[in-house]
């Protein structure tokens, strides 16, 4: 007698996540909101779970639930915060990519637009960070060092040249590249990335490379310094954006 084989239920949120996206993408459809004529509210093709299986085993991880649920259920980077999400998976060469990306400049109400606004590049987009991870797959498995947030202070850069060197592979490079997958670029040096290893696995950290350089969980810009913020997962991130942008898009004027 055959058995019927028990289907997995699809998490509460990833249904919230596929509603809010169709009602942001029917309230924004000149895509004024930031960085949305990349993505354009698109998303590449869902992850097999023997995909995302592949890509652990491949950089010796263990992606969160929320973030492999969002994978197999909504779709494999495009439609996110910031210029968009980055892809997760292996890639064995670069991107060939055909076109050119559309070159972003300011517009006369001070948001961003490219200028060959007819450019589809979707397809060859969002690939950066597995393209980063093609020559030295490493850093992933590597624990993330950091459980509170870190600013560069100019006292601790040495100032002989052998020293600084040293600093930045033993210090700072550990920081910025171990254990942490990208999960989208927010423009001006910086990032919002993933923790896959470490005692602060599964959440979603901030990290600036520019002058005045800082690490520290998403979230925590607005506390006070010696405040603890409070750890934001995949799932209540990637809504936190959804909100934030369809409340905005609904009351543009």
């Amino acid at each position: 007698m055959w058995q019927r084989t028990k289907r997995k239920q699809i998490p509460e949120w990833i249904a919230r996540v596929r509603s809010r996206l169709a009602e942001l993408r029917a309230a924004d459809p000149t895509l004024r909101m930031f960085g949305t004529f990349m993505h354009q509210y698109r998303l590449g093709p869902p992850l097999a779970q023997s995909e995302i299986t592949a890509a652990e085993t491949h950089y010796q991880i263990s992606i969160s639930p929320e973030y492999r649920d969002f994978l197999l259920h909504i779709g494999n980077g495009g439609a996110g915060p910031g210029y968009g999400l980055q892809r997760f998976g292996v890639l064995t060469t670069p991107v060939i990519r055909r076109n050119p990306a559309p070159t972003v400049v300011m517009d006369r109400d001070g948001g961003v637009g490219p200028i060959n606004e007819f450019a589809d590049c979707f397809d060859e987009l969002y690939f950066n960070e597995m393209e980063r991870l093609i020559n030295d797959r490493s850093p992933l498995a590597r624990p993330f060092p950091l459980t509170r947030p870190w600013t560069l202070n100019d006292r601790d850069i040495p100032d002989d040249d052998y020293a600084y060197f040293q600093w930045d592979i033993n210090v700072r490079e550990p920081m910025f590249k171990h254990g942490s997958v990208e999960l989208s670029d927010q423009g001006c040096g910086q990032k919002h990335k993933l923790v896959v290893t470490g005692d602060e696995s599964g959440s979603v950290w901030v990290f600036d490379e520019q002058d005045g350089e800082y690490i520290s969980p998403y979230g925590a810009g607005m506390l006070p310094d010696d405040a603890i913020p409070r750890r934001y997962t995949f799932a209540e991130w990637y809504e936190d954006w959804l909100i934030d942008y369809l409340h905005n898009a609904r009351n543009a004027t």
